[in-house]
C-alpha cells in the first residue's frame, strides 16, 4: 500500500474493545466538528449489522461479512475528515481470538491499512463503562482478553495511538491534530 492511497483528507479511528464508549466518543467528536463548521463523515462499525453471530458466539463467516463491509465501508468515505468507530485491527483481533492462523494471514496487510489513518484514539476499558445494550457482550474475560490482544498488537506493529481514558483529552488531542493538518494545509497552498 503506497501513500498516494489515502481516503479523505483527514482520517481519525476509534479503536479498543467492546463497550468502551467508541462510539459515544466519535458521536460527540463529530457533532463537535460540524458545529465548528468542518465537513465531517463518520463510518459506523458494522458488527451490529451483521446477519451472523458475534461476540464469544462469532464465526470466521461472521469475521469475513464484518472486515468486508468496514473495508468497504472505509474505501467510500470521502469527507474533510473521516471519524471511524473501529478500525480492521479491531476485526483482526476478534478474528484472531477464533481462528489464529487464517487471522496471521491478514496481519502484513492490517498492520500497513493502520499506517493510512491520521490519528488513532485507542480507548481504553472504564470500569463501569461495560453496559447491556441488546447487541455487545457484557462479560468482562470477554472484553479483556481482545484488550489484551490488541495491546499487544498495538505495540508490535509499533502503532502511534493515542490512550484515552478521559472524555476531555479525546477532544483535545483530535483538535490539535486537526488544527495542525489546516496549518499545514493552508501553508502549502
Amino acid at each position: 500500500m503506497t501513500q498516494q492511497m489515502r481516503f479523505g483528507k483527514i482520517r481519525i479511528a476509534f479503536l479498543g474493545s467492546h463497550g468502551t464508549g467508541k462510539t459515544t466518543a466519535v458521536l460527540d467528536l463529530a457533532t463537535r466538528l460540524k458545529k465548528a463548521g468542518c465537513d465531517v463523515e463518520v463510518v459506523n462499525e458494522v458488527a451490529r449489522a451483521s446477519p451472523f453471530p458475534i461476540n464469544e458466539g462469532t464465526t470466521m463467516r461472521s469475521q469475513l461479512w464484518i472486515f468486508a463491509n468496514m473495508l468497504s465501508k472505509e474505501i467510500m468515505a470521502d469527507a474533510e475528515i473521516t471519524i471511524y468507530d473501529r478500525t480492521l485491527l479491531d476485526v483482526f483481533e476478534y478474528t484472531f481470538r477464533i481462528a489464529p492462523d487464517d487471522a496471521e494471514l491478514l496481519r502484513p496487510f492490517i498492520q500497513e491499512w493502520m499506517k493510512t489513518y491520521d490519528l488513532l484514539f485507542y480507548m481504553e476499558p472504564r470500569r463501569g463503562y461495560l453496559k447491556k445494550d441488546g447487541k455487545r457482550s457484557t462479560d468482562k474475560k470477554f472484553q479483556k482478553v481482545i484488550k489484551d490482544m490488541m495491546e499487544t498488537d498495538i505495540e508490535a506493529m509499533q502503532l502511534p495511538v493515542v490512550r484515552l481514558k478521559t472524555c476531555p483529552q479525546r477532544y483535545l488531542e483530535a483538535m490539535k491534530v486537526i488544527n495542525n493538518k489546516n496549518a499545514n494545509a493552508k501553508g502549502g497552498a
